[in-house]
């Protein structure tokens, strides 16, 4: 039974400092995996438009995490998808930490509006951790 998913990202320097944080809402969502690696496609969305190049991408789903590490062996075509945007970056790794690590993205994908925040020193940073 597909439904909606309401997702959120935090981009951080190497300081830890928020420079972007987005949330948006996922229709035809099947599964909380898919759901998770869809938020994981929208953060590298963002990267990408922001000019990133340097990316450690952090969510507390493990198991999304395990699919990406796969590679062509997933039998998940999301992951796949994962899988082909991160070659456009020159550095993209992957990892899981535990929920209190996500506190801020999921607090963010919780919020009653959708939105896209960014600092003005954006344009300047072109290493970046965030979280889905």
């Amino acid at each position: 039974m597909a439904t909606e998913a309401r997702v959120g990202i935090v981009f951080r320097n190497h300081l830890g400092h928020v420079l972007l944080s987005a949330a948006t809402r996922i229709s035809e969502v099947n599964s909380p995996l898919q759901a998770e690696l869809l938020a994981i496609g929208f953060g590298l969305e963002k990267a990408q438009k922001a000019h990133y190049q340097h990316l450690m991408v952090e969510s507390d789903s493990l198991q999304a995490i395990r699919e990406i590490e796969k590679g062509d062996k997933s039998s998940c075509e999301w992951s796949h998808l994962i899988i082909d945007s991160s070659v456009e970056f020159e550095a993209c790794h992957f990892n899981y930490i535990n929920r209190l690590g996500n506190q801020l993205a999921d607090s963010i994908s919780k919020s009653s509006f959708l939105m896209v925040w960014e600092t003005s020193i954006l344009q300047d940073v072109r290493n970046v951790d965030w979280f889905a």
